[in-house]
């Protein structure tokens, strides 16, 4: 029900056609011939080489449901405004323009403890997270003050200073990532339970005649 409910949502976002069964079959033999010219000449495809029937209907609902998503937030509704604020402040990290982390760094030398305060910028942390991951950590979400056991360093954050890209310079990316993580998912789930119960009046209604 969630899968024809997406299908009914997106034609009335333009972003689909009605659902056809012959049209679903006939789109994915072009599909298939499509990418078997490529693998001829030898070019790479995404995912796999041919399509059966019930892979391509996930196929299509997946590129479905990232256009009704698109159309969605690009006209959005003073409540799905909202509630995009609402989930901005709430992954508010995921939008830093620019931080300073100060920290304290105590390691064993020859028997002896050393300590070290260093300063990192978050274009650095984010350059070189891969290789510590564990100090990221505590920089991005440790608490200032707090010592942290790193196995062979101690780590404490001694300060921490962010700026945050504002609401308007990312509306469109966080009105997006709200829609296809929380309204649309939601918004599915509400129309397939309208349209069960609906189907299941009617056929009660069968049923008794």
């Amino acid at each position: 029900m969630e899968a024809y409910s997406l299908f009914d949502l997106a034609v009335e976002y333009q972003a689909a056609e009605p659902f056809s069964f012959e049209t679903l079959k006939t789109d994915m033999e072009q599909e298939n011939k499509t990418r078997e010219e490529k693998i001829a000449k030898g070019e790479a495809v995404m995912g796999v080489r041919q399509f059966e029937l019930a892979d391509y209907f996930e196929y299509v609902l997946a590129d479905y449901k990232q256009k009704t998503a698109a159309a969605i937030a690009k006209t959005p509704s003073e409540e799905v405004l909202k509630e995009a604020k609402r989930f901005y402040e709430e992954d508010k990290e995921n939008y830093i323009s620019d931080a300073t982390y100060e920290y304290q760094v105590k390691t064993q030398e020859d028997g002896q403890e050393k300590t070290e305060i260093k300063t990192i910028t978050y274009d650095e942390l984010t350059v070189s997270y891969h290789s510590m991951d564990v100090l990221g950590d505590v920089l991005t979400s440790g608490n200032i003050g707090e010592e942290y056991d790193l196995g062979s360093s101690k780590v404490t954050l001694l300060n921490r200073e962010v700026t945050y890209q504002p609401f308007e310079e990312v509306q469109s990316s966080v009105l997006t990532s709200y829609v296809s993580k929380e309204y649309l998912p939601e918004l599915l789930k509400n129309r397939a339970a309208a349209a069960d119960v609906s189907l299941s009046e009617d056929a009660l209604a069968d049923y008794g005649r």
